[in-house]
This record gives structure tokens, C-alpha cells and sequence, in this order.
């Protein structure tokens, strides 16, 4: 493979570890102010319910949850690129996850309102953002499967990479026929998008060394 040039190991790592990063930032956020919060459901509620204005902590979710999220993904797209760039579909694939990360920077600054039921122009762009996150980490998803197809070192990932975009459209696809539990639909949405980048990211860290031009001579 010929890596994509203008990147070291040691800053492949550092974004691999961005990516590493995200998804826990984003979970735990969601995770510790849940449990601050006696009166708020992880079953029943969204998780952009903890960001709404004058919330307990929602300065927190916004500022921590959502745009320190979206900044780590964004942080994360030059590892991507420099494994997967010169391979057809690796800079599109890069590319969109970046978007998705200004996505989570947007909605830190479009909280939706309360309930999450759009009434307000932030509170309808808030959930637009949301749900174009998912059909953009999907379409990334595809375009990386197929880079990664193109590339012997990352047999096993490309299956991986293909399944999750083809179940995360599966899934936008029945949530609205599920009720009772939007809060446990949209967290499984979430999860299977961001094992995704977990498992990614730790790939890309492990294997920063030889895959960066540097250290290839």
C-alpha cells in the first residue's frame, strides 16, 4: 500500500486517538449526566434532551457532548486520509467524516427544544442535523468499505465497514414503525455508528507505524 503523503506516525497517532476519543467523550457525557440527573430517562428521552436550554448541565452536553465530539472527529480525518487516501472512495470517506463532525459542532449550537419536538427554527435544524449525521456516517461507512476492499491490510474491516453502513440505513429505516423507547432506538443508532469509528481509529492507531509515509522510508 502507498499511504497518502504529509502525515508522520506519531500525528497519525495523535488523530487515531482522536478518533479513539469521540465516541467516549460523547457516551460518557451522556452517561454521567444521565446519572446527575434523577429525573431524566435513558430509555424514553433523547440524549440531545440533556442539552436543551436551561436544563441542569446542558452547557455541558452542548459544549462537551456535542462540540468536543464534533472537534475530535474532525481531528480524526487526517488519520483516515492518510491510510485510505490514495485508494478510491479513502478522501470522499475522510471528507464526510469531517462533515459529520462539523454536524455535532452545529447542533451544540441548535439545541432542540424541549422534548426534543421541533417548534423553533434551532430546535428543527437540531434534528435535521441529527438524522443527516447518520446518513452521512452511512454513505462514509460505504466509501471507506470500498478503500479498504482496495487495500489487503484491511481485510476483515472492509466486511465490517460495509455491514455497518447497511445497517445503519436499515435502521433510520425502521425507527419510526418502533415507539415506546425512542431513547434505546436512537442510542442503538448511535453505538452502531460509533463502534464504527472506535474500531476504525484503533485500527488506524495500531497500525500508525506502517502506515505512515515517514516510517516507510
Amino acid at each position: 500500500m502507498e499511504p497518502a503523503p504529509g502525515l508522520s506516525a506519531a500525528c497519525t497517532r495523535l488523530s487515531a486517538a482522536c478518533g479513539m476519543a469521540a465516541p467516549l467523550t460523547f457516551f460518557g457525557t451522556v452517561l454521567v449526566l444521565g446519572f446527575l440527573r434523577p429525573d431524566y430517562s435513558h430509555t424514553t428521552q433523547l440524549m440531545s434532551e440533556l442539552g436543551i436550554p436551561g436544563s441542569p448541565y446542558a452547557v455541558v452536553m452542548d459544549l462537551i457532548g456535542l462540540a468536543l465530539t464534533g472537534v475530535l472527529l474532525i481531528l480524526f480525518t487526517p488519520a483516515i486520509h492518510a491510510a485510505l487516501g490514495n485508494e478510491r472512495g479513502g478522501t470522499a470517506g475522510a471528507l464526510l467524516v469531517a462533515v459529520v463532525g462539523i454536524m455535532f459542532i452545529g447542533m451544540a449550537f441548535l439545541p432542540c427544544d424541549t422534548g426534543c419536538v421541533a417548534e423553533t427554527t434551532a430546535g428543527h435544524l437540531h434534528l435535521l442535523l441529527g438524522m443527516a449525521g447518520i446518513l452521512v456516517t452511512a454513505a462514509s461507512a460505504f466509501l471507506l468499505a470500498y478503500a479498504m476492499r482496495e487495500d489487503g491490510d484491511w481485510r476483515g474491516y472492509w466486511q465490517y465497514s460495509l455491514a455497518t453502513g447497511a445497517l445503519l440505513f436499515l435502521l433510520i429505516l425502521a425507527s419510526p414503525s418502533i415507539s415506546g423507547a425512542p431513547g434505546v432506538v436512537q442510542r442503538t443508532i448511535a453505538g452502531v455508528a460509533f463502534l464504527w469509528t472506535e474500531v476504525v481509529a484503533v485500527r488506524l492507531y495500531r497500525g500508525a507505524g506502517k502506515l505512515s509515509p515517514l516510517s516507510s522510508g
